[in-house]
């Protein structure tokens, strides 16, 4: 990896954490009289969030490309709805445990609660909102893990992790949209720094392609 690669995937990271940061503070309706320390710690724990989110996935990203590379892992053997339904078993389990750890001791009352104060019926809808939600939501986490797997296929580590930052920010663009959350000028600056510095990426990796490969067309994506 060349120079200018690394500065630009660094201006990306930033642009993230940026964007997180001014979104953060952006969406929180926080008392004046708190504001300094406990939104400055918020944004922080996003920004943390976020940036070990993204760390994890590339590790995934890394580990599904050396699987790939292996015998026992070629795409005749395991193909990607098997390997999706082997990833998204191990998450369901690590889940499950976290949740009965952390959460099982709040869940009883909060259910007795709603229970008693809207009735069974009120409670039954809750939860068959509950259940379609994430019936949505799981197909179309399940779309998005074999698309990308599908592009991770076909390019280097690095540009995927890269492209899954761009689609961070995506997401914090149209989550404003939807949930009118305003986006805060430190917001917009770093969406603007993360997309310019994967222009400049993608741009390098050309360069660098085109100088090693003169001869052969260039695609959309580098690999």
């Amino acid at each position: 990896m060349s120079l200018e690669e690394s500065y630009s995937l660094l201006g990306i990271c930033v642009g993230v954490i940026m964007s997180t940061v001014g979104n953060a503070n952006g969406g929180a309706k926080i008392n004046e009289s708190i504001v300094g320390g406990s939104a400055l710690m918020q944004s922080l724990r996003s920004s943390v969030i976020v940036m070990g989110s993204n760390i994890c996935f590339s590790f995934r990203g890394l580990y599904q490309k050396l699987f790939r590379a292996s015998p026992i892992g070629r795409p005749h053997v395991v193909n990607d709805i098997y390997m999706q339904y082997l990833i998204h078993k191990i998450g369901v389990v690590v889940m499950v445990v976290l949740v009965v750890w952390l959460d099982f001791s709040s869940l009883i009352p909060m259910w007795y609660e709603s229970i008693m104060v809207g009735g069974i019926l009120s409670s039954s809808q809750q939860m068959v909102s509950f259940l379609l939600l994430s019936l949505v939501n799981g197909l179309a986490f399940t779309h998005y893990n074999l698309a990308s797997s599908y592009i991770l296929s076909r390019i280097s580590v690095v540009t995927h992790a890269a492209l899954n930052c761009i689609r961070r920010l995506f997401a914090i663009v149209v989550t404003s949209i939807i949930f009118s959350v305003p986006i805060t000028t430190m917001s917009g600056l770093g969406i603007s720094v993360s997309i310019f510095s994967f222009l400049l990426y993608t741009r390098f990796k050309s360069e660098k392609k085109s100088m090693l490969h003169p001869h052969k067309p260039s695609s959309i994506l580098p690999p």
